[in-house]
């Protein structure tokens, strides 16, 4: 029998349709095979196609958001370059690749708070339960250190506070080790300070 489920978030509204998958065990309300789906984002376009596809987009969307709340954006696509998504100026450039011929390639530009909605929109298929899809998302593996590193901006926001608490560092240890400067007495201080002794001395 199948079951049909709808994801709505802003201007992103998902909707898919699948069966439960009776050799592993599945309810009636799991959808374990993925039948179709559809994406319409108000405005803007409605996508659709096979499973690969959805898996596809949930990635590549899922995997350049990360990198945009980390503080380093990255052009993101998926292994075949059917999707990739990449900032520009104003907003968030996906360019969706048919496998249909003489078919031009879809362009289309998100601003943040469209990029935010389809994002929360994916996140919520992603994790629902009755979805028991395998999504090969690696959401949790973490940023390595070269990505902050490839970023010059960030490595000087870094390098020039390390360099200013060095120098101040640096500075106050030399000042504080060097030895008490005093100057040396004028010959005519010199001479007061010997006669001075010598009537001392004869008292």
């Amino acid at each position: 029998m199948k079951t049909s489920k709808s994801y709505k978030e802003g201007i992103a509204s998902l909707e898919v349709d699948g069966i439960p998958d009776q050799s592993l065990g599945h309810d009636s309300d799991t959808i374990g095979i993925l039948l179709s789906w559809k994406l319409t984002l108000i405005g803007l376009t409605v996508l659709e196609g096979k499973k690969e596809h959805l898996l596809n987009l949930v990635y590549v969307i899922l995997s350049y958001s990360r990198s945009c709340i980390s503080g380093l954006p990255d052009s993101i696509s998926d292994m075949a370059q059917s999707i990739k998504i990449s900032g520009v100026k104003g907003g968030h450039e996906l360019i969706l690749v048919s496998t249909k011929k003489d078919v031009e390639p879809l362009t289309i530009i998100l601003d943040d708070a469209e990029l935010s909605d389809l994002t929360k929109c994916l996140d919520k298929i992603l994790f629902d339960r009755s979805i028991a899809i395998s999504w090969l998302v690696p959401l949790a593996k973490p940023f390595t250190c070269s990505k902050f590193y490839s970023n010059p901006f960030r490595f000087k926001g870094i390098v020039s506070p390390l360099v200013g608490i060095s120098c101040l560092c640096i500075t106050s240890f030399v000042y504080l080790n060097l030895p008490l400067f005093q100057t040396s007495p004028t010959p005519l201080e010199a001479t007061i300070e010997k006669d001075t002794y010598s009537k001392e001395i004869n008292n």
